[in-house]
């Protein structure tokens, strides 16, 4: 269950997507897609007076006529998930066009099954479950370059064995650059590395069942607590899932962060299933980080350094050697240190 409710699907939202004709739909079909929404927007969605604010927002424009010529279903859901950002600025918020069967469906634990996940076991296996590159660079500075997030079921163990790859580094590069979401399940299980007692990271609270659900690290870990520095690389398009994990590193002061400030989508959801047509995301809860009293929503994450997408690995790298330079007591590393700076500049 708590998975479940954890669950940003950012990348799954993106990752099926299939290579679609153009489908025709008629204004029978945009009136019974904007009831349904707008239902489902006062029903779900997480602050109550935001939710009825979109629905009355798209029902309006359907009254005046703003969706009539869009007999288009992609760019009908284009326009309804600009509607909707126009007025709650979500950024998981989104219509999108996706035949299916099924039609009015509430959230069902469809989102945490794993036979539904084993449907894009192919795509994630093709990407090594998220990890494309683990390695050491110069300096002895560890560097995992992590896509996105995948399901605990695939993503853990991969996750395990790059730990143990950079267990003897004296410094960790982890990039979020090119990370749009996923599950946060192999990101609870990173974070757990870096702390050595279990800790509250986060609360969220979720509308659709009232509850709210505490977030810890994993105590099981603490045998492997990895003690060194962590740099995290963002830009602008890190979103969900790996800003979640770059806000509580910085907040807790157990890591830098460096590059572009990150897109700012921090608010929890779900898909569902609006009619044959379109599935809609709903974020339905609302994270607060323990240390903060807050989230990164709509502001992103602010960079301790900030560095062009293109110069983060390398300002990070640097970051990392000078550290390591200040402390170092051996005159013959110190001058290799030095030397690797020089490089990298």
């Amino acid at each position: 269950m708590k998975t479940l409710l954890f669950l940003l699907t950012t990348f799954l939202y993106t990752c099926v997507q299939a290579q679609q004709s153009t489908i025709l739909i008629d204004r029978k079909t945009q009136k019974r897609t904007i009831d349904t929404m707008a239902a489902r927007l006062n029903n779900i969605y997480f602050y109550e007076k935001m939710g009825k604010a979109m629905a009355d927002k798209i029902m309006q424009g359907y009254k005046s006529g703003a969706y009539k010529s869009l007999t288009d279903a992609s760019a009908f859901a284009l326009k309804l998930t600009d509607d909707l950002l126009s007025i709650s600025h979500d950024k998981h918020i989104g219509v999108r066009l996706e035949p299916g069967e099924g039609g009015n469906e509430m959230p069902s634990v469809k989102g945490d099954d794993l036979k539904f996940y084993e449907t894009i076991a192919s795509e994630y296996r093709r990407n090594n479950f998220g990890f494309t590159k683990v390695e050491i660079l110069g300096g002895n500075v560890a560097y995992i370059n992590f896509a996105f997030f995948a399901h605990p079921h695939y993503a853990d163990p991969v996750v395990e064995a790059a730990m143990q790859f950079v267990a003897n580094s004296d410094a960790l590069i982890i990039d979020f650059r090119n990370n749009g979401g996923g599950h946060p399940g192999p990101g609870e299980l990173l974070l757990s590395y870096l702390f050595k007692d279990s800790i509250l990271i986060s609360n969220i609270w979720w509308r659709y069942i009232n509850k709210t659900i505490e977030n810890y690290t994993r105590p099981s870990m603490s045998k492997y607590f990895y003690d060194k520095p962590v740099y995290i690389l963002m830009q602008h398009k890190t979103r969900s899932a790996p800003e979640g994990f770059a806000y509580a590193i910085q907040a807790l002061k157990r890591g830098i962060v460096v590059g572009e400030v990150s897109a700012g989508a921090a608010n929890p959801g779900f898909d569902i299933r609006v009619n044959e047509y379109f599935t809609m995301f709903v974020p339905n809860g609302h994270v607060t980080v323990i240390k903060t009293g807050s989230n990164w929503e709509g502001t992103g994450v602010i960079p301790d350094v900030p560095a062009s997408k293109a110069d983060a690995l390398k300002v990070a790298h640097r970051l990392a050697i000078k550290q390591m330079i200040e402390i170092e007591k051996d005159i013959e590393r110190k001058k290799e240190l030095e030397e690797i700076v020089e490089k990298i500049n």
